[in-house]
């Protein structure tokens, strides 16, 4: 039996990943092809997924091919709620959804896994007439990461689509919800004095709307057990502690978000996820790919959760 598999926006293979748990027996069976635009992920792609196919460009051509499984992670920037400037799919990397419809109509998958942000339900309407008219049903559920095996808030939504019946599970109700720290991981991945500026600035937006804000995650770590209640402070104050340079440990990064210590790190170093802070900046590809990446154990679980 051939089973063959295309991501589609792999970044570093969080889907693949959560696949392969998922379906251990499947991944393996047939082609596996991961298509990503990063040059610096396909690197990691490549050492991870050694067997793999690793192509470039979502726009090119499948005409020919077949899959049995396509998944996709389409770009979230246009629905994002950390872009200020929001353009939905007008926005020239979220418009990329629609060369995935046409890869999707080339290939004719029995099942596709879809991923973005939750933002993306103000515009559930135009992906769910994009799957319909190519005779897909779609089901979808919005995930914490915290509830399945993470250790970060992250908010996710997954969509199965499919052309023949099938349910997905209802999760548990989870009456603790998970604190947010905003976002997880910060991508720049350094804490100095902007990080202060962006939260006295955040606290008084939301302190003047009746809200509450996160904290950037490499501030949190930094105040270490303590930070909720340094935060409580920040909120009544505006005010936050002057911390001292230092960088997240993107190895340690590597295992917040779900993957092995040292994944997205291509130079052959020997992993060290034992300090979440250190003195000198990681790579900053690998903060920026752990930003924008799925947490396969969060992905994993809605997979479970399907009965065909």
């Amino acid at each position: 039996m051939n089973v063959n598999i295309f991501e589609f926006f792999a970044g570093i293979g969080g889907m693949g990943l959560a696949f392969s748990q998922a379906f251990p027996d499947l991944l393996g069976l047939g082609r596996h092809v991961l298509v990503e635009s990063d040059p610096e992920a396909r690197e990691v792609l490549k050492l991870r997924f050694p067997g793999a196919e690793v192509r470039e460009d979502v726009r090119d051509s499948c005409k020919g091919e077949g899959a049995n499984w396509v998944l996709a992670g389409f770009p979230c920037q246009g629905f994002s709620r950390g872009n200020q400037n929001q353009k939905h799919f007008n926005d020239a990397r979220s418009s990329l959804f629609f060369d995935l419809m046409e890869r999707i109509k080339e290939l004719s998958p029995d099942a596709i896994f879809l991923e973005n942000v939750p933002n993306i339900l103000r515009h559930l309407p135009t992906v769910e007439k994009a799957l319909g008219d190519l005779g897909y049903n779609l089901e979808w559920r919005l995930l914490y990461a915290f509830h399945h095996g993470a250790d970060i808030s992250r908010r996710r939504w997954f969509g199965l689509a499919h052309r023949e019946p099938f349910e997905v599970l209802e999760f548990p109700t989870h009456e603790k919800k998970p604190v947010p720290l905003w976002p997880a991981p910060w991508a720049s991945g350094f804490m100095e004095q902007q990080a202060g500026v962006f939260l006295r600035r955040a606290a008084h937006v939301h302190q003047s709307t009746g809200q509450t804000c996160g904290v950037p995650l490499s501030v949190a770590l930094q105040m270490g057990e303590g930070w909720r209640a340094e935060y409580r402070e920040i909120l009544k104050g505006g005010k936050v502690r002057d911390f001292p340079r230092a960088f997240i440990n993107a190895d340690w990064l590597d295992t917040l978000m779900g993957y092995p210590a040292g994944w997205t790190d291509t130079t052959g170093a020997t992993p060290d996820p034992s300090r979440r802070l250190v003195s000198h900046r990681g790579h900053r590809s690998r903060y920026r790919m752990l930003g924008n990446t799925v947490v396969p154990s969060q992905a994993k679980a809605f997979l479970d959760s399907i009965n065909f």
